[in-house]
């Protein structure tokens, strides 16, 4: 009699080591998968983070080329808000004595 129940407690126990390491692989598995999805989703936020460091970079660009042409125009325009009275003078609109534009409307 406890030879038989030794043995069926040995079959008991190694169904359960059995058990144990089909659950322990099932285990390893569902850990692989979600490992590689993990990589997966880091992999993909590693791009959008490029790509958008990308796009910052392209817009930095931009703003300091908008920003030269902008400064070379103040540049060339430096002087002709100097010189403006000059070229206006006896155009219709220029409110001179040569009659034109102002004169029209003040006759």
């Amino acid at each position: 009699r406890l030879a038989k129940d030794l043995r069926e407690e040995v079959n008991a126990a190694e169904a359960r080591t059995e058990d144990h390491a089909r659950a322990r692989t099932r285990a390893l598995e569902d850990l692989a998968r979600l490992t590689a999805a993990l990589k997966r989703v880091s992999a993909s936020a590693e791009d959008r983070e490029a790509a958008s460091a990308r796009r910052l970079a392209r817009a930095d660009l931009r703003n300091a080329r908008l920003a030269a042409e902008r400064d070379a125009e103040v540049d060339d325009n430096a002087g002709l808000g100097e010189s403006l009275p000059d070229a206006l003078e006896g155009l219709p609109w220029s409110g001179d004595e040569g009659g034109g534009f102002a004169g029209a409307v003040a006759a």
